[in-house]
């Protein structure tokens, strides 16, 4: 699985087509209507499957309908994904904004959100074999199992 993160309007998306292509099964909580169902429904016919927007998947599937992040009930979400994804040769990619940048909020609900995505957020790096930042266009990777850790940090000092 691959989590790329960034600023809003920060080129994730677009970042996203050009590595991996236009080929892929595309699923966005930027919708008018978004589909949380399509989220939790783990198969695709195609072998790529892209799921943009976390922060929003985690706003309206914990925040408005739960009263408590439960990291048990998402790692177990990202368990099914990682299952999907090994089943063949499948990769998974998750997209996710940064929330607020570090401002904590005043209103409860917004910080409720902030506090819920960035534990989401932990969870996603734990899962994932890659991890990419987006600055305006261009990767950071921050984790990467296929190569060395410390080959790549010393790298990219």
């Amino acid at each position: 699985m691959h989590f790329v993160k960034g600023g809003a309007f920060n080129g994730k998306r677009k970042w996203v087509k050009q590595k991996y292509g236009e080929d892929v099964d595309w699923r966005s909580m930027y919708t008018a209507n978004p589909d949380i169902a399509s989220w939790e429904q783990c198969f695709s016919h195609s072998s790529i499957v892209v799921l943009e927007g976390v922060e929003q998947y985690i706003k309206k599937a914990f925040v408005n309908n739960h009263p408590s992040f439960q990291r048990q009930t998402w790692c177990a979400f990202l368990d099914t994904w990682r299952k999907w994804e090994s089943e063949d040769e499948r990769t998974v990619i998750w997209i996710g904004t940064d929330v607020t940048k570090g401002i904590v909020p005043i209103d409860p609900l917004e910080r409720t959100w902030r506090d819920y995505t960035g534990w989401a957020y932990q969870e996603l790096v734990r899962y994932c074999n890659t991890v990419s930042v987006i600055w305006y266009g261009l990767e950071q990777r921050l984790k990467n199992e296929e190569e060395n850790q410390d080959d790549h940090l010393y790298k990219n000092r």
